[in-house]
């Protein structure tokens, strides 16, 4: 049966995704340590990040995530 593996897997993803997410939350919140005095990024400053944009001439990339 084609279903038999798929079931196993979906299974076995949601029994893992609250290792994962508690992982992945701790690497999300640490980006702010990381990435507050990195001269490449402009984290969590929308109008910082226009201003240098538009200094540049340079596109800006801008990246919106939330924590569910």
């Amino acid at each position: 049966m084609k279903t038999l593996p798929s079931l196993a897997l979906l299974t076995g993803l949601a029994l893992a995704s609250p290792l994962f997410a508690a992982e992945r939350d701790d690497q999300v919140r640490g980006d702010i340590d990381a990435l507050k005095d990195d001269a490449f990024w402009t984290y969590n400053d929308l109008d910082a990040g226009i201003a240098k944009a538009r200094e540049s001439g340079k596109p800006l990339f801008v990246v919106l995530r939330c924590i569910p």
